[in-house]
């Protein structure tokens, strides 16, 4: 009787650890399945590619311009990019930002890149370094700084009366908050991409199967004089019903 308590108890701990081999296994496959996901990259902004006789500006030296765009994901910024036309004579540093239009709050903002030579209109990346934390759904704007002269294109479409945003400011640091700017229907060709903060379904879905496992154990006699006799060995087979919850992969 003590033999077969063995045997059994060897079933159901083999059982509990198989058990455990399947469900971590489902839940490897739904990792990795939505690990691209993870990765979505997406923009905002204005990325109007007109480049015949396009509506521009020239850009004062220390000068915040920029204009507001709606983040429609949540996610992290990874970049401004900026078009824009250099003068020959001019090489300005120039750096982006991002501000919460609501209060102005600083969200984050870029590297700085000098600018040289003559050129025609070309967008220009700048890498955000700090910050950069964007909301879904909130109105956000997209501004540049320069300390000397640059042209900036800017879109022709949809006008709205305080789209744009200038504010008279000595090249530095970037204030915080963005207040006393001056509104302006101009929609800068200037837009921000970001990585979307994917977030998995929180769903799980009932399954079941049926499971079995094997197990081998030596069967033994005690003999008259007290001494272990190998009979052989002896494997059991066990069927049964699992019902577990899992991830549903939509």
């Amino acid at each position: 009787m003590k033999k077969k308590i063995v045997i059994l108890l060897a079933v159901l701990v083999l059982s509990a650890l198989l058990l455990e081999a399947i469900n971590l296994s489902v839940f490897a496959k739904y990792k990795d399945k939505h690990k691209q996901k993870r990765k979505k990259m997406g923009w905002f902004g204005n990325q109007d590619q007109a480049t015949t006789a396009p509506l521009a500006i020239d850009a004062s030296a220390n000068r915040i311009y920029g204009s507001y765009y709606q983040c429609l994901e949540k996610g992290q910024a990874t970049a401004i990019v900026l078009k824009l036309r250099n003068f020959e004579a001019f090489t300005p540093n120039i750096k982006c930002a991002i501000y919460r239009k609501s209060d102005g709050a600083l969200i984050g903002y870029t590297e700085e890149k000098n600018i040289s030579g003559k050129g025609a209109y070309t967008w220009v990346e700048f890498h955000i370094i700090s910050g950069g934390t964007l909301v879904a759904g909130q109105d956000y704007y997209l501004v540049f700084w320069a300390n000397d002269i640059i042209t900036i294109p800017y879109g022709v479409h949809d006008h709205v009366a305080d789209k744009g945003c200038r504010l008279n400011l000595a090249y530095d640091g970037f204030p915080d908050p963005l207040v006393g700017y001056t509104t302006e229907a101009l929609q800068y060709c200037i837009y921000c991409t970001y990585q979307a903060a994917y977030e998995p379904p929180n769903v799980l879905a009932r399954r079941e199967s049926n499971e079995s496992c094997s197990v081998s154990a030596p069967l033994h006699r005690v003999s008259s004089g007290g001494a272990n006799v190998p009979l052989g060995i002896s494997r059991l087979r066990v069927n049964h019903r699992i019902t577990r919850l899992v991830p549903w992969v939509v």
